[in-house]
């Protein structure tokens, strides 16, 4: 006689099928899971940026702001301001300031944007090839990650932006390769090049990403999971080329490229596009030699360490388990990881925000390294909960933990005196407002060293286009040229306020740059009848800060203030009196045109 199946027990070494309520069961606990780790990006993410939206600018935000208040004011990018970075970060900058005012809040809330949509993208992108449960750990690896100060994720800086589009290219890649179509080719054009118009080499993981997008394959497999059992492969649409699929691609990039190419030329600015753009970052990438470039490369991975490796350890597990992911997901995130550090390394500087480039393409592995991790651990359920969290730990616990006195800090200054160090963040903004409340209308200033967000937080115009001044005192064969391009501008519109940033960080002088500007300027402020000393930053190392001294504070100091601010700032005013009728007369006698002329 047969034995019941239904009440006869299973032998013990029989495997166990699952029924339909298991799979319920466990469809109900993925989903779950998949809800409360997006939950968890949400809270974590406001919470971050929140802490982080008032940090002052720092210099390269500064440049960027300084030249996007210009670019409203009417004035041309590298004609009126030399800047080696692509005009597209100039354009987000300018519309953040037009649709939230020239504040640093509006700023960072637009950074908080950018840093959001490439999460959720970086998670769309796992999504949509299959792996909806990776995808709210890419976005929690990829909201911590982008805001730790190891890497100056509060920065607003180029790679962010980059990083934008270059998300968007990647998922209209994976789009391309589940439903072919023009669309998606046209959109990964438009993406790669607002991804290159942020960071020039932001064209290196682009051009990498067409590879799989670009496979002769791809349309064939979009064809056949469109077709009907009725039809046949040639009553389908026409296959796409690679030519032809290359062609679309383009298309796209020329939709956002030929207009700007248009406005600088209609400007007059094309010539100092390519000088600045172009010919000056390629002088600039030859500066380091290759053992300088494994010391800077060995810093920034002993700082970083924190930030990084627990999302980089998941990543490893992600490609070693991942040769049978058909969906390509895996091998287009290690393809672009691989050029995004090829792309962070190309300079041999290795600094910290280079490493943003990262990023993305490291969360999508590190979210596909932690689903294989609980998919491999199938008994019992509590120990799959047990690895949940040890990944929420390791990715966004860990991180912050490791920068708990940044996060902890009291206020923001406090935040950037521990992001920025020793560096005019926090006097910057002092200064400025100092110079904004003193000048008089149409004030121009020059400042002798890159501390741009001075110019930002005053609201007035460089007497010279340089506001970052690294290519006049660096290792460049025509550092002199571009000195004596400022010395003309002094020459010819003498400036109303004159900076001496004596910071290191501020010039980096190179032993053999020239020495024609700092003379001119030495003689320009030693006249007394010319220019008065109105104030110093009082530089005190120890507190990682510097102490602001005008007015009677500047005259308790009397002559030991110049000797006190040195490796400070040093900050003088033309020495000149308002007369009726709209005149400026010096005390020479020399009188000129105010600035209402």
């Amino acid at each position: 006689m047969l034995a019941d199946p239904v009440m006869s027990p299973p032998h013990p070494n029989t495997p166990v099928r699952d029924t339909g309520r298991d799979a319920l069961i466990r469809s109900t606990l993925h989903r779950a899971e998949t809800a409360a780790i997006w939950i968890l990006v949400a809270g974590v993410f406001v919470a971050m940026r929140a802490a982080i939206v008032q940090i002052p600018l720092e210099r390269d935000e500064g440049e960027y702001a300084y030249i996007a208040q210009r670019l409203l004011a009417g004035e041309t990018p590298y004609l009126d301001q030399f800047n080696q970075k692509p005009p597209g970060v100039f354009a987000f900058y300018a519309a953040a300031m037009a649709l939230g005012g020239s504040t640093v809040a509006a700023l960072h809330v637009l950074l908080a944007i950018i840093t959001g949509l490439t999460a959720v993208m970086t998670g769309l992108c796992l999504s949509r090839s299959g792996h909806a449960r990776a995808a709210p750990w890419a976005a929690l690896a990829m909201t911590v990650m982008s805001a730790s100060p190891r890497v100056l994720g509060p920065s607003a800086n180029t790679e962010h932006f980059a990083n934008l589009g270059l998300s968007a290219m990647a998922l209209a890649c994976i789009q391309s390769r589940l439903r072919g179509g023009r669309p998606a080719l046209i959109v990964a054009g438009i993406a790669a090049a607002a991804a290159c118009l942020c960071k020039q080499v932001a064209l290196l993981p682009a051009c990498v990403m067409l590879v799989p997008m670009l496979g002769t394959d791809m349309h064939a497999r979009a064809d056949a999971r469109r077709l009907r059992p009725s039809e046949s492969a040639s009553e389908s649409r026409p296959r796409l080329t690679r030519l032809s699929a290359l062609g679309w691609t383009m298309l796209g990039a020329g939709i956002v490229v030929a207009p700007l190419i248009v406005f600088f030329v209609s400007r007059g600015a094309w010539s100092a596009f390519v000088d600045a753009v172009l010919l000056h970052n390629l002088d600039y990438i030859r500066r380091n030699s290759w053992s300088e470039a494994a010391l800077a490369l060995g810093r920034a991975a002993g700082r970083q360490w924190p930030c990084l490796a627990p999302a980089g350890i998941l990543a490893v597990l992600a490609m070693l388990s991942g040769r049978k992911d058909e969906s390509g997901a895996t091998r287009i995130a290690a393809m672009w990881l691989a050029a995004a550090g090829a792309a962070a390394a190309i300079s041999f500087n290795f600094y910290d925000h280079y490493s943003i480039f990262l990023l993305p393409p490291l969360s999508m592995l590190a979210g596909l390294g932690v689903v294989r991790v609980t998919s491999a651990t199938r008994n019992p359920a509590g120990l799959r909960v047990g690895v949940a969290l040890g990944a929420v730990l390791a990715l966004a616990v860990a991180p912050v933990f490791a920068d708990r006195s940044f996060w902890r800090a009291a206020s923001a200054e406090d935040r950037a005196r521990i992001l920025y160090g020793q560096n005019l963040v926090v006097e910057g903004r002092h200064i400025g407002e100092y110079l904004r409340r003193e000048s008089a209308a149409g004030d121009r200033v020059l400042i002798l060293g890159s501390e741009p967000q001075i110019l930002y937080y005053a609201g007035l115009r460089s007497v010279t286009r340089y506001t970052i001044m690294y290519p006049l005192f660096g290792p460049y064969a025509d550092a002199g040229r571009r000195q004596g391009e400022v010395i003309a501008s002094i020459e010819s519109a003498p400036p109303d306020w004159i900076l001496d940033v004596q910071v290191w960080s501020s010039r980096t002088p190179h032993a053999g740059r020239p020495l024609d500007l700092e003379r001119k300027v030495g003689a320009l402020v030693l006249d007394e009848r010319r220019y008065r000393l109105v104030g110093v930053a009082i530089p005190r190392e120890r507190e990682q800060r510097y102490d602001l001294r005008f007015g009677e504070e500047l005259a308790l100091l009397g002559d030991r203030a110049v000797r006190a601010a040195s490796g400070g700032v040093l900050i003088y005013r033309r020495v000149a009196s308002v007369q009726a009728g709209g005149k400026r007369v010096e005390s020479d006698g020399k009188s000129e045109l105010s600035g209402d002329e």
